[in-house]
């Protein structure tokens, strides 16, 4: 038994290690609003559509949208192209019932104030009820420890990284800041 939690610890530092590596490597965790070039407005005449003799080719004047390697991981940051397979949310079933580390977009953030403890959801990947979604469970007794980081990822276009246990909840993947230690990496403005 001492041995197998040994382990485990051994293994938590690890992972927390190499995430706080990249952190500081990256410069990740929240950062502000960033006006890109696209989002802002041009001055000047508006410009005229171009004729296209070919029906085959893209109209000019289309602005052309993101094509992403894979549809599940929606981004074309090198930053989150990088991550390793075992850490992206479509592949956390494969890390169920283990200390591990899930990423990927936030789908949705819902605070359930009718229940009992009021936990604060926050689906990656994926919406509950979906059988490949996963969720950071926040208790309200534990908002203060999270607040930054739910109040950022509930803007859209976030993408949050937890790092904890992930069990299995009613046949749905969830790391529950509850039940143990959990760590969070979050980015915003994600395109």
């Amino acid at each position: 038994m001492a041995n197998r939690r040994t382990a485990l610890l051994g293994r938590i530092a690890a992972v927390l290690l190499c995430i706080v590596t990249a952190c500081s490597l990256a410069g990740c965790h929240s950062s502000p609003p960033i006006d890109s070039p696209s989002n802002s407005k041009s001055q000047g005449a508006p410009k005229t559509p171009k004729q296209n003799d070919s029906k085959n080719e893209p109209r000019s004047d289309t602005p052309s949208q993101p094509r992403y390697e894979d549809s599940r991981w929606p981004t074309t940051d090198p930053e989150f192209l990088s991550m390793p397979e075992s850490y992206r949310w479509y592949n956390a079933w494969d890390s169920a019932e283990t200390v591990c580390t899930i990423a990927g977009p936030v789908v949705n953030v819902y605070q359930a104030t009718g229940s009992s403890g009021m936990p604060i959801f926050i689906d990656i990947g994926t919406a509950y009820p979906d059988i490949d979604s996963v969720t950071l469970v926040v208790w309200a007794d534990q908002y203060d420890s999270f607040s930054q980081m739910i109040n950022d990822v509930d803007n859209g276009r976030a993408w949050l990284s937890v790092t904890g246990y992930l069990s299995v909840y009613d046949g749905l993947l969830q790391f529950d800041a509850g039940e143990g230690s959990i760590s969070c990496t979050w980015w915003t403005n994600v395109s």
